[in-house]
C-alpha cells in the first residue's frame, strides 16, 4: 500500500465520477443483482426494434401501457409502479420506431415487494429471477416483440447466475394467449393459487 508520500508524489489518477439514474441508483449497480456488466449482445437496436432500460421520463407510458392490460396484468397506481421500478433487478421497455410498446419487470430475491405470488416463488426457488409483469400495446401484440424482450431477460438473470425465470398467468379468468406463448418459451407450472380472487398458475422456467 502506498503511503501518504508516496500518494503525494506520484498522484493517483481521479476515480470518474458515478451518476445516478432516474431512480436515485448508481447508472453501473444495481440493488439486487450486483454490479450491472456490460449490456449483453441482444441490448441494442435491430429492425427499428429497441430494448434498453427504463427511466423515469418513461413512467407514464409504462403506466398507460399496464392499465390497459388490466387484469392481465394486476392494477398499480404511479407510486406502486415507481417502487416496483426502483425493486426491479431488470427493468426493460420495448421501442418501436421510437415510441414505447411493451415493459417487464424483474425482482431478484431479496426484495422488499409485498406480492405474495413473489413470496411463494422465493420460499421454493430463493435463488431464481421473478417477472413481476409484462405488458405490451395492444396494437403491437402478437409480432414477436415479446420473444425479443424475454430473450434479454434470460440473458441478464444467467450472467446474474440467476437459477431460473418464475412468473404467474391467470387460469380463472384464464389467459390463454399468456399460457400459450410461456408453455412454448419452454415455461412449466409448478403451482396454483388464488391472488386478487383471481387463479393464476405459478410458471417456472430453468436458466440456460
Amino acid at each position: 500500500m502506498a503511503s501518504g508520500y508516496e500518494a503525494l508524489s506520484s498522484p493517483q489518477p481521479r476515480a470518474p465520477v458515478r451518476q445516478r439514474d432516474g431512480f436515485g441508483r448508481y447508472a453501473d449497480q444495481d440493488r439486487h443483482a450486483g454490479p450491472l456488466r456490460k449490456p449483453p449482445a441482444a441490448f441494442g437496436t435491430v429492425c427499428g426494434v429497441t430494448i434498453r432500460d427504463m427511466v423515469e421520463a418513461d413512467l407514464p407510458q409504462v403506466m398507460a401501457i399496464n392499465e390497459a392490460n388490466v387484469p392481465e396484468v394486476g392494477d398499480i397506481d404511479l407510486e406502486q409502479l415507481r417502487f416496483i421500478v426502483s425493486e426491479s433487478a431488470a427493468r426493460l421497455v420495448v421501442e418501436v420506431d421510437g415510441a414505447i410498446a411493451g415493459f417487464c419487470l424483474v425482482l431478484a430475491p431479496g426484495s422488499a415487494y409485498d406480492s405474495i405470488n413473489y413470496a411463494w416463488f422465493m420460499e421454493r426457488y430463493p435463488t431464481d429471477w421473478y417477472l413481476d409483469r409484462v405488458a405490451f400495446d395492444a396494437a403491437t401484440q402478437g409480432k414477436g416483440f415479446g420473444s425479443q424482450l424475454y430473450a434479454e431477460v434470460e440473458l441478464r438473470l444467467t450472467a446474474a447466475a440467476a437459477t431460473g425465470l418464475t412468473l404467474e398467468v391467470n387460469i380463472d379468468p384464464p389467459n390463454e394467449p399468456s399460457l400459450a406463448f410461456h408453455n412454448k418459451h419452454g415455461f412449466a407450472e409448478v403451482g396454483q393459487q388464488t391472488s386478487h380472487d383471481i387463479e393464476v398458475s405459478l410458471m417456472r422456467k430453468f436458466a440456460r
